[in-house]
């Protein structure tokens, strides 16, 4: 459960990176005028992205950042088969970069019916190997850690989260509470 609101409070502002990053923003301000519009316009937006995003990774298929979005736009849309594959690709193509491995693992155990036992903690391992900070890798671990009823530990990750995040952000106040429980 925890794991589906993290991804509740991820998965959005994921999106809206890619869609600033790569999207039309200007969409967003028309959207204060027309809601209804601006959500099919954004939506639309959207789509095209991943469909960009797919042209690229099949065109350039060495291009491990193309692989990363591919697979991160995959997951923001449910997509989780397809994710997998693509943070396969991702992963053989950059290594040692800890937020891939962390959404591998994070593929591998929503297919493997969200439990984060075997592959999916191996890859956790290495991503905060890398990189300590790795906030996915953290919640990740965390959640590895309750669902063990390590609850010690999963305290100790879920504080380790709480500490890299916008004080008041909505995730802050959910990781913060998930730690004192």
């Amino acid at each position: 459960r925890r794991l589906g609101y993290t991804l509740a409070a991820v998965l959005p502002a994921a999106a809206f990176g890619l869609y600033f990053w790569l999207g039309s923003p200007a969409s967003l301000v028309a959207g204060a005028k027309a809601p209804d519009a601006a959500m099919a316009a954004a939506e639309h937006d959207f789509m095209q992205l991943v469909r960009q995003a797919e042209e690229k990774a099949r065109a350039h298929p060495e291009d491990g950042g193309a692989w990363v979005l591919l697979a991160k736009s995959y997951a923001f849309m449910e997509r989780w088969p397809e994710a997998l594959k693509a943070y396969e690709k991702a992963t053989g193509l950059l290594p040692q970069d800890a937020s891939v491995l962390s959404g591998y693992a994070e593929a591998l155990a929503i297919a493997n019916n969200r439990v984060l036992t075997g592959a999916p903690m191996e890859r956790v391992r290495q991503a905060l190997a890398i990189d300590p900070d790795d906030t996915k890798g953290l919640e990740l671990a965390a959640v590895h850690a309750y669902q063990e009823r390590n609850f010690a530990e999963a305290g100790l990750y879920f504080k380790r989260l709480h500490q890299l995040l916008p004080p008041e952000s909505p995730y802050a106040r959910d990781i913060l509470a998930s730690q004192q429980e």
